[in-house]
């Protein structure tokens, strides 16, 4: 629960008032506080202010704590503020960039990102690309998670997929969307949202 303390009767190496109980009575501080946010935080449309501070307190005192940057990303999305929800992510991955579930949480809020450039008539290009970046990063960590094909696929499914609306050929995404929905049934061949996306995709093709 805590490093040993330093040498010495006050703890030499150690910032001062930094000492075992101090140490100990943060790590219990910070328990409280992201707790207190998490609560909260399952009402986030309504409390998300509240949870979000209790949030960064917890991070303040702990700022390697894993549930409060994930619930962070959480309370953010939920109220769709997803500029919020990336920036939740980019902190959560300076800390921590070999947790799973920050790149495909950033995954996701780069490509709401997208999508509302898009509906805004601007150009997503680029933040669809990011949101594919995040996912690679994932598929690197683990290329056995069906998700992260799943959700790659979606990404490059939605690029081709305005493409073709806007009259315009679809270009290499939807090969790649294709076949990342491959992938993703082959290691979840019970997934019926796969088949029925990429069902989907080659109906659209035709």
């Amino acid at each position: 629960l805590c490093s040993p303390p330093g040498r010495g009767a006050s703890g030499a190496g150690s910032p001062a008032g930094d000492g075992p109980a101090a140490r100990v009575r943060r790590i219990g501080e910070a328990d409280l506080a992201c707790v207190e946010g998490m609560l909260l935080g399952m009402h986030a449309r309504e409390k998300g202010a509240e949870a979000a501070a209790r949030l960064d307190a917890a991070l303040a005192l702990d700022p390697d704590r894993e549930e409060a940057h994930a619930w962070t990303y959480y309370v953010y999305a939920e109220q769709g503020k997803w500029s919020e929800a990336e920036a939740a992510c980019t902190r959560a991955l300076e800390r921590d960039r070999g947790y799973l579930p920050h790149w495909i949480n950033r995954s996701e809020a780069r490509s709401r990102l997208a999508s509302v450039e898009a509906s805004k008539r601007r150009d997503p290009t680029a933040l669809a690309a990011a949101a594919i970046a995040a996912l690679d990063d994932a598929l690197t960590l683990d290329p056995g998670a069906a998700d992260s094909w799943l959700r790659r696929a979606l990404v490059h499914h939605n690029r081709a997929r305005d493409r073709m609306a806007a009259g315009e050929p679809p270009g290499a995404d939807l090969d790649a969307a294709l076949a990342d929905y491959a992938r993703a049934g082959e290691l979840d061949p019970g997934s019926a949202e796969i088949w029925m996306r990429r069902g989907g995709l080659l109906a659209s093709r035709a």
